[in-house]
Formats: C-alpha cells, sequence, structure tokens
C-alpha cells in the first residue's frame, strides 16, 4: 500500500483501539465482513471512500488529521 493509505489504516486502526469497541463491532458500521476489517486494521488492503466516511462520522476522526492535512496547513 502507497504512504497515505498506511496512514489512514494506522490512524483508523488507533481510533478503534481508543474507542474500545471490537472488531466485529467495527465491521457492523462499515458493513464488511471480520476477515475485510482485519485486512483494512492490519494495513493489508486500503479502505474504500464509503468506509472512510463512515469511519470517520462513527469513530469522530478530523479529517484533516487523517489525511495528514493539518501537518501541511499548519507548516
Amino acid at each position: 500500500m502507497d504512504a497515505l493509505s498506511t496512514r489512514i489504516a494506522d490512524r483508523i486502526r488507533k481510533a478503534v483501539e481508543e474507542a474500545r469497541i471490537t472488531h466485529a463491532e467495527f465491521a457492523q458500521v462499515l458493513d464488511v465482513s471480520e476477515t475485510t476489517i482485519g485486512r483494512r486494521l492490519r494495513g493489508e488492503r486500503p479502505y474504500e471512500v464509503t468506509e472512510i466516511v463512515k469511519a470517520v462520522e462513527f469513530l469522530k476522526i478530523d479529517i484533516g488529521d487523517l489525511f495528514g492535512m493539518s501537518q501541511t496547513l499548519a507548516a
């Protein structure tokens, strides 16, 4: 995966851990299988755009932080 996809996977994984939700619960939120969410969280497969939108809304992640935009704007 490319650097952006890896960054997104890392940030979402950390948010899932901080929210203390199970992979099964998060899979339901994104409407994907547990196998798929495992691959996404491990960074083996990139997230679909619709999954990113659902994850950001559910986990309350700043979209700018997710894409590294807040660092770019602050520089």
